[in-house]
Order: structure tokens, then C-alpha cells, then sequence
């Protein structure tokens, strides 16, 4: 098994607060809307579609726990789960996702 060590550098950590901006943004919700804990199946869906953006960026679950105030395990999960969505073409986060594409595809800056 490939052991890796969590992000320590504070500038790592902004960086990924600021994906998590860029992503939640995109999705309609703020970053603290994003960090909160609150279970309403819509920001759920939002707050793993974003995980599972971090981790395509390399992110891990343990950096993200780290800087978000989520386990790691929740992290995983909400990542696994987004992945069997796309597999069934669950039309509500292929739309999430196709929001976040868009918006890295027509950004000039990216």
C-alpha cells in the first residue's frame, strides 16, 4: 500500500481553500455554505461533487479533513459516492458537474 503524508505547508492549504471557493462558487453556494455542516441533500450533493474535484487537483482526504473540518472517511466516501453517480448517469450531479467543466473550459485564466 502507497503511504502518503498530509499537506503542511500553509500555502498548500490556501491553495486548496481557494479550489474550494473556485468550485463552491460555481455551484452556487459559498465557501462557508460549503464547510458548514449542514445535511440538506442538495449542498451534500454540491460538497462531494467539490471533493471529488479536489481530488482529481491530487488533493487527499487527509489534507482536505485538515482544512475543511470533515474526516477523511466522510471525504473518501463522498468521493466513492460521486464516482458511482457519474457510473449510473445520475442526470442532478452530471449537471453539477457539467457546471464546474464549463466554467474551467471557458476560463481564460485556467
Amino acid at each position: 500500500m502507497k503511504h502518503t503524508t498530509p499537506m503542511q505547508k500553509a500555502d498548500t492549504r490556501e491553495r486548496l481553500k481557494e479550489s474550494a471557493t473556485f468550485y463552491a462558487r460555481r455551484l452556487g453556494i459559498t465557501y462557508n455554505e460549503f464547510i458548514c455542516h449542514d445535511r440538506s441533500m442538495d449542498l451534500v450533493d454540491k460538497r462531494h461533487v467539490i471533493w471529488y474535484f479536489l481530488r482529481g487537483e491530487g488533493y487527499l482526504p487527509v489534507d482536505m479533513e485538515s482544512v475543511f473540518g470533515f474526516s477523511h472517511s466522510s471525504i473518501s466516501y463522498g468521493t466513492k459516492r460521486i464516482k458511482e453517480l457519474i457510473t449510473i448517469k445520475d442526470n442532478k450531479i452530471l449537471l453539477l458537474i457539467g457546471v464546474i467543466d464549463a466554467s474551467i473550459t471557458h476560463n481564460p485564466f485556467i
